[in-house]
């Protein structure tokens, strides 16, 4: 899964819009529908500006699927 869905699935955990989190972060709202549906990858610069506009509960639960997401990654696995 990329961060785009984990990031889809933390806003739909807790209720936060797109639209609200596009005004809380400063990134475009089309933009974060793109980081939603794995149109485009969410950059460093946009990562913190997220992170820095979600609430404690929601930032910490999606840091916490960033983290199990790249220990279960494999670098030496084929993409499907």
């Amino acid at each position: 899964m990329n961060a785009g869905h984990l990031l889809s699935d933390t806003l739909h955990k807790f209720g936060i819009t797109q639209a609200d989190l596009a005004k809380a972060s400063g990134i475009p709202p089309n933009r974060i529908s793109d980081f939603r549906m794995g149109k485009h990858d969410i950059t460093l610069g946009s990562l913190q500006k997220i992170l820095v506009a979600l609430p404690a509960p929601a930032r910490f639960y999606f840091l916490g699927l960033l983290v199990d997401s790249a220990e279960s990654f494999n670098p030496h696995e084929k993409a499907a």
